[in-house]
């Protein structure tokens, strides 16, 4: 082998040795699969910001990763941040513990805060689908806040008001909803209007 092919071998080897060396090096420092475990707890992070939301009602509320009848009727309140009558309404419910443990007792609660990004699993049954908070409120046609929806064990939603409800109102329309279980479609009709002017009664 003569000197120069002796000097590229040379060359080549420490070029090889080199990345070798500062390959495992490199990916010793990046660590891929610590920066995902970093970005998935960012994530559980962001998806927790909503409890916020509701702090001081969590007896009340459960957590929107999962949001299930469980057997009972099925409550969404629909919110935003800076929203004054949403504010209203919980500050009116931290300061009636009748209503909240009657709401507690007998409806699958959920405050849902639109101003945060989440993946909510929705489940009725043995159905289940994922949907980001977005693309929930535009499922139930969500405009002004706050909304409350109301839904069946098998995720028939039944009534929905879009507007703040005194407390009498609220509690009112709770004592109405809290046996209905399941409802057909032709019963929708008959008893949205009848809550509607219950609340309109007891305004």
């Amino acid at each position: 082998m003569d000197r120069f092919s002796k000097r590229i071998t040379t060359i080549i080897f420490f070029v090889f040795y080199f990345l070798a060396f500062y390959g495992c090096e490199d990916s010793h420092k990046v660590e891929l699969s610590s920066g995902k475990e970093i970005g998935l707890e960012q994530i559980k992070e962001m998806e927790s910001l909503d409890k916020i939301s509701y702090v001081g009602l969590e007896n009340v509320f459960s957590d929107t990763k999962i949001i299930s009848p469980n057997g009972k009727p099925l409550l969404l309140i629909f919110a935003k941040n800076n929203c004054i009558y949403c504010d209203k309404f919980k500050d009116n419910l931290k300061a009636d513990p009748t209503t909240q443990a009657f709401l507690a007792e007998n409806f699958s609660s959920y405050y849902i805060n639109t101003d945060y990004k989440k993946t909510h699993e929705i489940r009725f049954g043995e159905k289940s689908f994922f949907l980001q908070t977005l693309q929930l409120a535009k499922h139930y046609s969500i405009n002004p806040t706050p909304t409350f929806v109301f839904s069946d064990s098998l995720g028939n939603a039944f009534f929905s008001y879009p507007g703040y409800l005194k407390p009498k109102q609220f509690y009112a329309v709770l004592e109405r909803l809290k046996d209905v279980k399941v409802i057909t479609q032709d019963g929708i009709k008959a008893l949205s209007s009848e809550l509607l002017a219950l609340i309109e009664a007891t305004r």
